[in-house]
């Protein structure tokens, strides 16, 4: 069954809320490529030992590897009969621990078994060896995460 925009936008009320809310902690980190992401994962502990760390970029609960989410905007578009939640561009300044296979989304709550997962991509560059200079992820006009039909 098509879905009307407005009926999009009701369905994803609930997270949207919660994703335009100031008080939401939204972060993304870099896994190493032999992370296999499943759809059946549910909290930021099922990476565990795959992120990427170094001694300027330590992994884990609160590791200074993970990058907040900010400026996330929900968005309607009529024209191409979405609703699209987008963010800010992630940057890593300087970075170098390892090669990245997958850029991870979750929302940080108390620690990483209570921390449920949103979504991953291996998109925008990835796989990339990350070499002490700066790493910037665009998610494009698209946003981060869309909600089609």
């Amino acid at each position: 069954m098509p879905w009307y925009n407005s009926g999009k936008s009701l369905f994803v009320a609930g997270f949207t809320c919660y994703w335009s809310s100031t008080t939401a902690s939204f972060y993304a980190t870099l896994v190493r490529a032999s992370y296999i992401p499943s759809e059946s994962h549910v909290y930021a502990s099922a990476f565990s030992g795959s992120e990427l760390s170094s001694t300027s970029f330590t992994a884990g609960y609160n590791g200074t590897q993970r990058i907040s989410l900010t400026v996330r905007t929900v968005t309607i578009n009529n024209v191409s009969n979405i609703v699209q939640l987008s963010c800010a561009d992630l940057s890593w300044a300087g970075i170098s621990a390892g090669t990245a296979g997958t850029l991870v989304i979750f929302a940080q709550s108390g620690s990483d078994a209570l921390s449920p997962l949103i979504g991953f991509t291996c998109a925008g560059g990835l796989p990339v060896t990350t070499n002490g200079t700066n790493l910037t992820i665009s998610f494009g006009s698209a946003g981060i995460l869309s909600v089609t039909d």
